[in-house]
Formats: structure tokens, sequence, C-alpha cells
């Protein structure tokens, strides 16, 4: 699957333009074989990126757009907060293997730079029959998420300033998540 990421809350570098947000997803979300949940925030980065996430018999994963609020995008013409995510869920074992997320550096809205994908784990040879059974979903949110905390925003900043005034060589990672109401009954 493709989608785009120009740029975000976390990745401000190349927003050289009137609006605040330019992105058609802004994270990876995987539910692991082993019942975990990941989630990555994409980004515009300035060389190409490549991840794999390891993984047997995935339960599913996507490329989402889940911040739904206009005026974080301010665009009339793109309408970013209307664009669908994409979930993938595998109908039957596809062993191990890793969802591959390539980030391509772009400077603009119209080119896809987000490239995901399930990569087995054997190399794929001329001649050889796979079965990979999946369904897929185009939707506002995903058909499953997490029992437990749904990430909302995720910020990257300066580290900090040192007593000399110096800039710290360090990046700052924040994140805003909402609790189910029975979890947060409990704390």
């Amino acid at each position: 699957m493709t989608s785009m990421f120009s740029c975000g809350n976390n990745e401000r570098r190349m927003c050289d333009t009137i609006h605040p947000q330019i992105h058609d997803s802004d994270r990876l979300s995987m539910w692991l074989g082993n019942e975990e949940w990941v989630c990555r925030p994409l980004n515009n980065p300035q060389k190409l990126q490549f991840n794999a996430f390891q993984d047997k018999n995935p339960r599913g994963f996507g490329l989402l757009q889940l911040d739904r609020d206009f005026s974080h995008y301010q665009d009339v013409m793109g309408w970013y907060n209307k664009r669908p995510s994409l979930w993938v869920e595998p109908r039957n074992q596809w062993g191990k293997g890793a969802v591959s997320l390539m980030e391509i550096p772009t400077t603009g809205e119209t080119l896809d730079n987000i490239v995901c994908f399930w990569q087995p784990e054997k190399a794929v040879k001329a001649g050889d029959e796979l079965d990979f059974r999946y369904r897929l979903y185009w939707s506002a949110q995903p058909p499953v998420s997490t029992p437990l905390a749904r990430v909302l925003a995720t910020r990257t900043g300066m580290g900090g300033f040192p007593k000399d005034g110096r800039r710290v060589n360090t990046t700052r990672i924040s994140g805003r998540v909402v609790l189910p109401s029975t979890l947060s009954a409990a704390i």
C-alpha cells in the first residue's frame, strides 16, 4: 500500500506552507501475531528510510489517518482530515516475515512517499506458490484497535537547553493517549 506524508505534528521540517499538516496517513499501526500492538508515527525523512517489523502470523496492519480535526489541516482542497485509513486483515496464516515500511523524502503533497507491505521471511523464487488471503478495509477508523490506550498524537522537538545556553543534540518525544473508560476508572 502507498500513502503520502509531507508534514505533521512530529515532522515540521518540510512544512513550508500555510497548512499546519499535510498527510494522507499519520501512522503505521500493527497488531502482531503475539497480540502486541505497535504504533509507528510516519515521517518525511531527509534520506530514504526503511524499517522492517518482524512478526509471525500478523493479525493486521495498516496506514492510518486518525486525526479528523479540520483545524489541524486547514485545507479545503486536499481535505486531509477526511482521508481514509487502510487496514489489512490476514485471513490465513502468513508465517514468518516482516511488515516493511519505506519512507521516501518528498517536497510535495502530490507524490506518494510512504510504502508498506508484507515481506515473507523466505526469499520468493520464480515458480513458488504463495497463499496470502486478506481483507482490506478503507475507513475512518480501523475495524479493530487495542483494548488499552490509543495514541492520539506524537510530537518531537529539541530536547532542551543546558545552563550555558548551547543547543543540546537530543530529541524529546511526547505523546498523547486516550485510555478506555474501564482502564481510566482503575487508575
